[in-house]
């Protein structure tokens, strides 16, 4: 245990142990186990996080220490610091950029701060492609930390890392700059057109629909989607990119009528007579791209039938905020919008839920109502999840 560390390390437990003495959490437990991704260490770095000086010694006690295991929880002290006060001590962001050039267990320590550090890792992007280049890009895990940094700085030297790791499991770096787009749409496009089961896909998509208009050159790989189980996150991207994607046109409508689903009983067989519960996403897609709401206003308004028995879910929510969007064309939504703030009972029996549903109301009676609707282009669709 770390009280017990031989060495320097006398001197480092006792200034582990008078901060948390100080603050009354006492001394580390003789703990044989605990669950994965969370130590005594972890603990006791947050109950620090509140009580800089306390911590600014648990770092400065650990970080010279000749165990790289114990420099690499300095990192981490730091880096709970950094996360918890808008103002910290450079000392600290020193003590993290340190760690790059450290061991591989320190140096993956302050990577994973670093990604987690958005615009303050620029003055770092440097150090941490060598950190990334001492041992070769082949280590995913390493460059899935940088690359997450790199990419929140808009460093354009993770372009290439994200090509390599963009379909791992845990990559999940959202959004990627759109002006990368030219760089990376090859690589993208190449994936998506493999179909249903394009590697990948499920992070593609969204990353499509954040970049918008600028996705355009990818609309025909996503048109060929709204027949697969990719048809809804296909859709939003969709709309998103807006008129340049007026070949999805038709299917979108078809999709929203519910004329046609892209579920199937099986691999060749007939399709589910199933509702999909994509077809609000295809409307609204169908709307961004023509400027026509008849298939919208369609397809959304029986998504508010919920609300009459004061039910509630994140497709009510969406609905609602989707009429709102259209505007003026939506009238038919009014009564219903009028009948939940009318109402004294809340949706769901919950309060954050119904504040929600509240204030979604608000805004698309003002959207519906108000002569303003027209002249506003229409918001990008939120995710239900």
């Amino acid at each position: 245990m770390l009280l017990a560390a031989p060495g320097g390390a006398q001197g480092t437990g006792r200034r582990i142990a008078g901060a948390f003495a100080e603050i009354g959490t006492g001394a580390l437990p003789q703990t044989p186990w605990w669950p994965y991704g969370y130590t005594p260490m972890e603990r006791y770095q947050e109950q620090l996080a509140a009580h800089p000086r306390e911590a600014r010694a648990l770092v400065d006690g650990l970080v010279r220490h000749p165990d790289p295991s114990l420099r690499a929880e300095a990192v981490r002290a730091a880096g709970k610091q950094l996360h918890h006060w808008r103002s910290p001590s450079p000392h600290l962001w020193e003590t993290v950029a340190a760690g790059l050039e450290d061991e591989v267990e320190v140096s993956d320590a302050a990577l994973k701060v670093l990604a987690r550090s958005g615009g303050a890792a620029a003055p770092f992007a440097d150090r941490i492609v060598r950190a990334v280049a001492r041992t070769g890009s082949s280590d995913w895990t390493r460059s899935h930390a940088a690359v997450r940094a790199l990419v929140r700085i808009e460093d354009p030297r993770a372009s290439r890392h994200y090509l390599e790791h963009f379909d791992h499991s845990l990559l999940e770096v959202l959004p990627l700059p759109a002006h990368w787009a030219a760089d990376l749409f090859p690589a993208f496009r190449e994936r998506l057109a493999e179909g249903p089961e394009a590697r990948g896909a499920d992070k593609l998509l969204p990353l499509l629909a954040e970049w918008g208009p600028a996705a355009a050159p990818a609309a025909p790989e996503l048109a060929g989607l709204l027949d697969t189980g990719h048809a809804r996150p296909a859709a939003e991207a969709l709309g998103r990119i807006g008129p340049a994607a007026s070949a999805a046109a038709d299917a979108l409508a078809a999709l929203a009528r519910g004329d046609t689903s892209p579920w199937r009983f099986g691999p060749g067989t007939e399709r589910s007579p199933k509702p999909w519960q994509g077809a609000q996403t295809a409307a609204w897609a169908h709307w961004r791209i023509t400027g026509d709401p008849a298939p919208a206003v369609a397809a959304l308004l029986p998504e508010l039938r919920p609300l009459d028995g004061h039910a509630l879910s994140p497709l009510v929510l969406r609905a609602v905020r989707a009429l709102g969007a259209v505007g003026p064309p939506a009238a038919a939504a009014l009564p219903v919008l009028r009948a939940v703030l009318a109402s004294g009972r809340r949706s769901c029996a919950d309060i954050l839920w119904d504040e929600e549903l509240c204030r979604a109301a608000r805004e698309a009676l003002e959207e519906i109502e108000g002569p303003r609707a027209a002249r506003r282009p229409p918001p990008a669709a939120r995710s239900q999840h």
